[in-house]
């Protein structure tokens, strides 16, 4: 899995006053928390370095079924609980069949929103979890068809 072109700001600006705006030229000590939640295959291995930001592990956990929301496994995060109005933007790519997604509103480890996508599960996802308990907000079902790695480009406006 690997993210570049990271960048978090107010959904007012377009291209001032980023809140965040991060070259993954190295990964910056106390900028990003990491947060393992899958249990196989951890720890996650994180780093940084030509523009990207990579986690090469096979962190999971959870039951693999496709239509089960809950799928435990490793995020990178970044900000402030209380950023209010804001676009996120990211590239994402896997270069498995496991998922990959964007994680927002991140309060901690039991409440957060996740946009996440699974080649393997052809399912695209948004979930909240609330509590520790995951709800599924939006979900489809897509037929993949090539295994290439390709980059995907997710934008979230978060909006209160």
């Amino acid at each position: 899995m690997r993210f570049s072109h990271v960048r978090v700001y107010p959904a007012a600006v377009a291209f001032d006053g980023w809140l965040l705006d991060d070259p993954f030229d190295a990964l910056t000590a106390g900028r990003w928390t990491i947060v393992d939640e899958g249990t196989v295959g951890a720890p996650s291995d994180w780093s940084a370095g030509n523009g990207e930001m990579r986690q090469q592990s096979d962190i999971h956990g959870g039951d693999p079924a496709p239509n089960v929301p809950d799928k435990p496994g490793t995020m990178a995060v970044v900000g402030d609980a209380r950023w209010a109005d804001y676009r996120v933007g990211a590239r994402l790519t896997s270069d498995t069949d496991g998922g990959v997604g964007l994680v927002f509103r991140y309060e901690d480890a039991n409440n957060y929103y996740r946009f996440s996508m699974d080649r393997a599960g052809s399912y695209r996802r948004l979930v909240k979890k609330v509590g520790g308990t995951i709800t599924t907000l939006w979900r489809m079902r897509f037929r993949t068809l090539s295994a290439t790695t390709t980059w995907s480009r997710l934008t979230a406006w978060v909006i209160a």
